[in-house]
């Protein structure tokens, strides 16, 4: 039997944790990152906006995206990502899914830009690819390298990296992050 008070706690709950919460501000459309790491003993969580995809064969929801860092040491942080996807009708297997579940670390390795210093702020990220939820079966492993440099004009994120595929496939991506100046409200970006 289900306590009338245990909903009544989760709401009382979550309405506490958002209130206690401290101001943040974010954006995250990239499958890359930057050469920062959250503060010690802090939790940061970011969720991705509703997205759909649209192939030949299958129409999917996408939601959530999600990323949770912790830091757990001076520039270092615990970090889990993946995401859902909600094959639509008509398709033959309407099951949802997780897919692109990663837990990693992620340490800077020199304070620049980003860490209120001068020259380039550089990190490295390395992980375990994980098993998805009726879909990706295996394992797999991935090593990120960041460099991230800020101007007065903008901020650039430059990544490199490795990956063993839970195919067990080797796979190399390089990618940049350009941002408008830090001191506006809303920057703009490009990939």
């Amino acid at each position: 039997m289900i306590s009338a008070k245990k909903p009544v706690f989760i709401v009382l709950a979550c309405a506490a944790a958002v209130t206690a919460s401290q101001p943040a501000s974010a954006y995250r459309p990239f499958d890359f990152t930057d050469a920062a790491v959250a503060d010690v003993g802090e939790l940061e969580i970011e969720l991705g906006p509703a997205q759909f995809r649209r192939s030949q064969d299958e129409r999917t929801l996408i939601a959530p995206v999600y990323v949770v860092n912790y830091g757990f040491a001076k520039n270092w942080e615990l970090v889990l990502d993946g995401r859902g996807e909600h094959p639509l009708p008509p398709a033959d297997d309407t099951r949802s899914r997780l897919v692109g579940n990663a837990l990693s670390l992620k340490g800077v390795l020199r304070e620049g830009a980003l860490q209120d210093k001068s020259g380039p702020s550089v990190a490295t990220e390395f992980g375990v690819l994980l098993p998805g939820i009726n879909d990706e079966q295996g394992f797999g492993a991935s090593w990120l390298w960041i460099v991230s440099q800020r101007w007065s004009w903008g901020t650039i994120h430059f990544n490199a990296e490795a990956e063993l595929t839970r195919d067990n496939n080797a796979d190399l991506s390089v990618g940049a992050i350009i941002e408008g100046p830090f001191d506006w409200t809303v920057r703009s970006m490009s990939v």
